[in-house]
């Protein structure tokens, strides 16, 4: 059975829905399972996003920081699990590890997020969910010199 379009604002009613309720293999029917998770905030003095994608097996991060006040730019990527240290915390923060760049961003998620599912055809789905206007605290160490920034962020 097909899965049906859905749309609306977040949780999906995904006890209504046939999916699969077990992890996802790495390949389906000859198609790599694709996954991200990205993170911007936005404030007056500083942008900042991150973000982690994995297709199948292969692995890629990366992360920039613009400082408005400096005029400066930071930035990695990496690909695999060496170089760059991106990793997502437990409610959706964004820690960063890199240089002379640390930051650990801590988000305010609330209720509203629109959620989109949409069925391939077969058995498979496409999900994606977006939230934007989200309270959002910086902690950010440049070159050693501490920060701490309220902002607005988007996932």
């Amino acid at each position: 059975m097909p899965v049906p379009h859905y749309r609306g604002a977040g949780p999906a009613p995904a006890d209504e829905l046939p999916l699969s309720r077990g992890r996802m293999p790495p390949l389906w029917r000859g198609r790599p399972l694709k996954r991200w998770r990205w993170v911007g905030a936005f404030g007056p003095d500083v942008m900042l996003c991150a973000c982690i994608v994995r297709v199948a097996l292969a692995r890629q991060a990366f992360w920039a920081l613009w400082d408005r006040t400096g005029a400066q730019l930071y930035e990695g990527s990496s690909v695999g699990r060496l170089g760059t240290r991106v990793s997502f915390t437990p409610g959706g923060g964004v820690r960063i590890r890199e240089g002379a760049v640390a930051v650990d961003l801590e988000l305010a998620e609330t209720p509203g997020a629109v959620e989109t599912l949409l069925g391939d055809g077969g058995p498979g789905f496409v999900w994606t969910r977006k939230h934007a206007g989200i309270p959002a605290r910086a902690r950010v160490m440049i070159d050693g010199q501490p920060r701490v920034l309220s902002l607005q962020a988007a996932t």
